[in-house]
């Protein structure tokens, strides 16, 4: 280790609340370079096609007045299903780029210090695959509860005093199982009872986290947002439903470029809330499996 070099922020470790945003802050601020590079080059692209579809859905809705209404709702439609797609597309590429740089950081002996392209491309690719199957499972799986509430509430409604709250307390830790599938090398199945093994001891600890990332990353968004709304405001004025008027390509263009910015920097700030779930989850796996003992054990045994 260098004289000035930070010391390598531990995965798994019991914290308390404060030390675990501690941990996903020192993260962030150590590794903030490769990150917003990495993280531009992957998610920009998909930031800059979904806004050509927004830009078409709002050109429809503020359109509405005049236009065709069969032939404006059948756009909005399938401009809104690419829309879901590119969404989606970006988000397992967000997670697999935060898991990525997570498993690098751990794994390389300067951690994301010179990383390169063809390095972190590599272990992307594998960690897409992976983060596909688990958005699978876990959106099949929480078809399945919801079913089951669905059944349950048609049988009685009273039923949904307990299901709802039941639905909310089985869903959370399965926030547990990206970090546990895509950071050990354990099977699709045994990450599962694995997510839920720690998830509902440390129940708590994951919604408080999701609360208070969840807040910071709204204010954020909410922020970069001002500029796309003053834009669609001023972009309003110009739809005159007598005259069919339209926006000036320079207003088109700065809304465009607003929009980018607002989608992006909502993708961007995203990546905190994963890595914090992420510590969250080594607290979880120290607290409960003591992994941090274990691999003290290992390591002086290799001495």
């Amino acid at each position: 280790m260098e004289k000035n070099e930070m010391p390598r922020i531990e995965l798994y470790k019991a914290r308390s609340f404060g030390d675990k945003l501690n941990a996903t802050f020192d993260f962030v601020r150590e590794s903030w370079r490769p990150l917003i590079k990495y993280l531009t080059y992957i998610l920009l692209p998909f930031s800059m096609v979904a806004c050509l579809f927004l830009s078409t859905m709002t050109n429809v809705m503020l359109d509405f007045s005049y236009s065709q209404f069969v032939e404006s709702e059948g756009v909005f439609f399938v401009k809104y299903m690419l829309f879901l797609l590119v969404f989606v597309l970006s988000s397992i590429a967000l997670y697999a780029s935060v898991y990525s740089m997570l498993q690098l950081y751990y794994s390389r002996p300067k951690r994301l210090q010179g990383l390169t392209f063809r390095e972190f491309a590599s272990s992307l690719l594998k960690n897409c695959k992976r983060t596909l199957v688990v958005g699978i499972l876990s959106v099949l799986f929480v078809i399945l509860l919801l079913m089951i509430v669905i059944f349950a509430a048609i049988y009685s409604y009273y039923s949904l005093i307990i299901t709802i709250p039941a639905l909310f307390a089985v869903i959370l830790p399965l926030t547990y199982w990206y970090s546990s599938y895509l950071l050990e090398d354990i099977s699709i199945i045994d990450s599962f009872k694995k997510a839920y093994r720690l998830g509902f001891p440390t129940w708590g600890g994951i919604l408080l986290i999701a609360l208070v990332i969840g807040l910071i990353i709204q204010i954020i968004a909410t922020v970069f947002s001002i500029p796309w709304y003053i834009c669609l405001g001023a972009k309003a004025l110009f739809f005159d439903s007598a005259e069919g008027g339209s926006a000036p390509v320079w207003i088109n263009f700065t809304t465009y470029l607003a929009s980018v910015v607002n989608v992006f920097s909502s993708i961007l700030t995203s990546s905190l809330g994963i890595i914090a779930l992420a510590y969250q989850y080594g607290h979880a796996a120290d607290k409960i499996d003591g992994v941090a003992i274990d691999k003290d054990i290992e390591n002086f045994e290799k001495l």
